[in-house]
């Protein structure tokens, strides 16, 4: 999260770069927590979790890159992923 803050400036919101890792997860309503974790929330699965965690938790889960071109909307790939690392793909396709 922090490097994508750190590469979309104007973007983002550029105070989360100096958030500590419970703050910023606190910051984008990841977790529930009052000096320690009470409770991971949904978003904090999307965001964070591992493919196994999505899995389970998130059943149905799942991210679409789409071409908008010039024509028709076209889906490019489907995956099931954490979304940061997701978000890199768009750059390759």
């Amino acid at each position: 999260m922090r490097r994508l803050a750190r590469e979309s400036p104007g973007r983002s919101d550029g105070s989360l770069l100096d958030l500590s890792e419970l703050d910023l997860c606190k910051a984008l309503g990841a977790v529930e927590a009052n000096g320690t974790v009470n409770a991971v929330r949904r978003v904090g699965v999307l965001l964070f979790g591992k493919e196994d965690a999505l899995r389970r938790l998130q059943p149905t889960h799942e991210l679409a890159w789409a071409n908008p071109g010039d024509g028709p909307v076209a889906i490019v790939v489907r995956f099931r992923a954490p979304a940061p690392p997701s978000v890199d793909v768009g750059r390759w396709i």
